[in-house]
């Protein structure tokens, strides 16, 4: 059975996980035309040379799904998306 999942979390804390700088829950995710699920989502008050580390928990109809990041710094999150608008 395929997994569907019904929306989805994520918190971005320091890179020693002693700070919680962000987190959310994202209920409305949209299906683009190619199947992909898609959301946009507004980070504030991240330095640029700070690391930080990132959790996302997809929240499906058959458990929870965990991405887990060891650390980034947010220019590379800035250059990934810059990147994928092209």
């Amino acid at each position: 059975m395929m997994r569907k999942v019904r929306n989805l979390s994520y918190e971005i804390r320091t890179s020693d996980g002693t700070k919680v700088m962000e987190n959310r829950t994202i209920k409305n995710l949209e299906t683009g035309s190619d199947g992909y699920l898609r959301t946009e989502i507004e980070i504030s008050g991240l330095l640029m040379n700070q690391e930080y580390s990132f959790q996302i928990t997809l929240w499906t109809n058959h458990g929870d799904v965990y991405y887990y990041t060891s650390s980034f710094k947010i220019w590379q999150l800035i250059q990934n998306s810059m990147r994928n608008c092209e």
